[in-house]
């Protein structure tokens, strides 16, 4: 209980500062989603799977859980947030407890908390069923291995439930039945017995129930992948993963990694099946990133990161228990390297992550306020956000309509500025202030400055993905520019996105390397008849 106990401790030191953040990210998308649906019928077909091809119940539930409990109090939600990485966390130590001493086991733990992956995990909610299934997957491992090592069915009955909640909860636990098949307990054919009885099955009932309800097996939004790209994709995806757990390239990056890597390395070296399933079970967690490797995101990273820590504690148990004095004392020293190291990347990601989430709160708080005819400029919530807010705004709260937003000054070009008053973020005063005047001098050298240079745009629509070709320059930032600048994205040269509308009105923006920029004009996509379009100005 002890150790238990300085996990839940360790979670609060670390993160309580998440308690006083406002919603953030998509939290509207969700709280508009439970507004508009029936309570709970998102575990069967619903108009949130397909739009995103996404199948996670059980995180809706979890929000809409905490809004019946609690209503619609954020700080509630990120005390459930701090609660749902204590459960994973100890179910973490828990489970390795079935194989390692308490103090490796105990490490594993504490490494896993400190974590980069894990203040993404925390801060934003609906990133909770990462956390909420990996609770389930870990409570599945268990059960499964005391029904192996018992000859016991309950347990393995019960393990197949927690592994259909984990699914449920986050479609990256899938594959987590390929590790129960490996797994060192019982012979083979008993394993194998028990996995065609009870987890296929609840595999097989979470695949006809996400096809159900979203009528596809796979999916889901985001950039299209390419059999082309898959290679490029798998060979920098290592880069991304390991990237994800650190910060902003200091020693104490280096350190981080260099342990993990000794551990796993030299401490398993001379327990080639051991390092064996280390590898593979790093393998399993890496695979669901594959699909969405081209915007790689700091949550991505913490199942990969799990499976490091999982193989960093292996390596220094199995170090220790050579002979001598030598290799026990270099197993104490590349786990301690290892957890002061995380905790000095824990803390720098922290706080430029939570320096993030906190303008990011300020900036929508202040919206609620904004009068008609007034105009937050360049806000750090994502467009659709923004959307959602304004609906919560004027329809859950009835406060004044009216207000907007822009994220990229062409706005004011475009003559979407007129007579309103612009409000942004003063980072020296981390406030959200008066900028109108300093905009509208702003403007007009920005504006000024556009060049006609040579553009090209090239789209087409294909199998319900939108896909692109812009030109002529190889260097520098595209991106797309809706409704004059109130939403941009920044895109690459060629790429795509999966579920994108056949039908959209947009610009073409190019920021070149010597810091010129330029527009297209707005270009009308009605690709649902045509299929594609090509648009061209020479310079």
């Amino acid at each position: 209980m002890g150790i238990l106990a300085a996990l839940a401790a360790l979670v609060g030191v670390l993160y309580s500062g998440v308690v006083g953040l406002w919603w953030t990210y998509d939290d509207f998308y969700a709280i508009h989603l439970l507004a508009v649906e029936p309570r709970f019928s998102y575990w069967l077909r619903s108009d949130a799977w397909s739009q995103t091809h996404m199948f996670t119940p059980l995180l809706l539930s979890s929000f809409e859980l905490d809004s019946i409990v609690a209503g619609l109090v954020p700080r509630a939600f990120y005390v459930h947030q701090l609660l749902a990485l204590v459960a994973a966390s100890a179910a973490l130590y828990l489970v390795l407890r079935l194989w390692l001493p308490r103090s490796w086991a105990a490490g594993a733990g504490v490494l896993f908390v400190l974590g980069a992956p894990m203040v993404n995990w925390v801060q934003e909610i609906l990133v909770r069923h990462y956390t909420e299934g990996l609770v389930a997957a870990l409570i599945s491992v268990g059960l499964f291995t005391l029904g192996c090592r018992r000859g016991g069915a309950g347990f393995v009955v019960f393990s197949a439930v927690a592994y259909l909640i984990a699914m449920l909860a986050k479609e990256v636990y899938v594959p987590l039945v390929a590790l129960l098949a490996i797994l060192p307990e019982g012979s083979a054919q008993r394993r194998a017995a028990w996995l065609c009885r009870a987890h296929l099955p609840a595999l097989a009932i979470y695949v006809v129930w996400r096809r159900w309800a979203t009528g596809t097996l796979v999916g889901g939004y985001g950039w299209t992948v390419t059999l082309r790209e898959i290679p490029e994709l798998l060979a920098g995806l290592p880069a991304h993963i390991v990237r994800s757990w650190v910060g902003d390239s200091t020693a104490w990056d280096v350190l981080l990694v260099l342990a993990i890597v000794a551990a796993i390395v030299v401490g398993l070296w001379s327990r080639p099946r051991v390092l064996a399933l280390t590898g593979f079970g790093i393998l399993l967690t890496i695979l669901p990133v594959l699909p969405v490797a081209k915007a790689f995101h700091l949550r991505y990273g913490g199942l990969p990161w799990l499976a490091a820590c999982v193989g960093l504690s292996l390596g220094c148990w199995s170090l220790s228990l050579r002979g001598g004095r030598a290799a026990p004392f270099a197993a104490r020293l590349l786990m301690s390297v290892a957890i002061v190291s995380a905790f000095a990347v824990n803390r720098d990601v922290w706080k430029t992550r939570q320096q993030t989430a906190e303008r990011m709160s300020r900036e929508e708080t202040f919206f609620l306020g904004m009068d008609a005819n007034e105009l937050l400029r360049k806000p750090l919530a994502p467009p659709a956000a923004m959307k959602e807010l304004r609906w919560y705004k004027e329809n859950v709260l009835g406060h004044a309509a009216g207000a907007g937003w822009f994220a990229d000054d062409f706005f004011a070009c475009a003559g979407g500025i007129g007579g309103s008053r612009v409000w942004g973020w003063d980072a020296r005063r981390k406030a959200v202030v008066d900028v109108t005047a300093q905009m509208r001098e702003a403007a007009g050298a920005y504006c000024g400055s556009l060049r006609p240079a040579a553009l090209s745009a090239e789209f087409e629509y294909r199998d319900g993905d939108l896909l692109w070709a812009l030109g002529p320059y190889e260097a520098g930032q595209y991106s797309f520019i809706l409704e004059d600048g109130v939403e941009r994205f920044d895109v690459r040269r060629r790429d795509g996105y999966r579920n994108g509308s056949p039908r959209l009105n947009l610009r073409v923006r190019y920021e070149s390397p010597d810091g010129w920029v330029t527009y297209s004009p707005e270009l009308n996509l009605d690709l649902a008849v045509s299929k594609s379009l090509r648009w061209e100005r020479r310079g």
